[in-house]
């Protein structure tokens, strides 16, 4: 957690001056007052585990509640300039799991679909979110590069054998992992 403030000492229960601070959770941004020992090695308030007394812990969809919080809190996140750095946050009814597990599973949730904001630039919220297969997700991305039209144009210079998938990759400006998918049908398939 990131300590915001030192608020001072208080005595613990053994009478030793303990210093404390208030700490602004790296999961879901509430701020408390912790030990500083305590603070300074801890990432969450306690919000990542508050859901696991309600038997949900190794369920999917709290891993994707707990992802969606840390993409947007967490600045260790490695795609956090995705999310956080462009103002994106979780609506403040879904920093507890069960709002979030009672509006997924009245709006479509199974096991195959993840989470997608309607508007890219939106927050997590229930007017912004839905469940969609991991195909339809991934076209709803700032940073994808390719569309049907291109996915074709790159089967049909191959079949040519005209290019290498590195060649490819290069003229198309994305990697030749995707040119890869794309000429194996993985990924843009004309039915998807």
């Amino acid at each position: 957690m990131e300590l915001i403030r030192k608020t001072g000492t208080i005595r613990d229960k053994k009478g030793r001056s303990v210093s404390h601070g208030d700490f602004k959770c790296g999961i879901c941004s509430e701020i408390v007052n912790k030990s500083l020992t305590h603070g300074n090695r801890q990432i969450s308030c306690g919000c990542r585990w508050a859901s696991y007394k309600h038997g949900m812990k190794n369920t999917r969809l709290h891993k994707i509640w707990c992802k969606m919080k840390e993409r947007c809190y967490n600045g260790n996140n490695p795609n956090h300039k995705y999310w956080h750095g462009k103002g994106i946050t979780v609506c403040n009814e879904w920093h507890d799991f069960v709002p979030f597990k009672n509006w997924a599973m009245k709006n479509g949730y199974s096991d195959d679909l993840q989470i997608d904001r309607v508007d890219g630039n939106g927050n997590y919220s229930p007017s912004n979110c839905r469940f969609t297969t991991q195909i339809e997700n991934s076209r709803n991305r700032d940073f994808v590069k390719l569309s049907m039209d291109k996915a074709q144009r790159i089967r049909m210079i191959y079949k040519k054998k005209i290019h290498s998938q590195r060649s490819l990759a290069r003229m198309f400006g994305i990697a030749q992992v995707t040119v890869w998918n794309v000429i194996h049908n993985k990924i843009w398939i004309q039915n998807a």
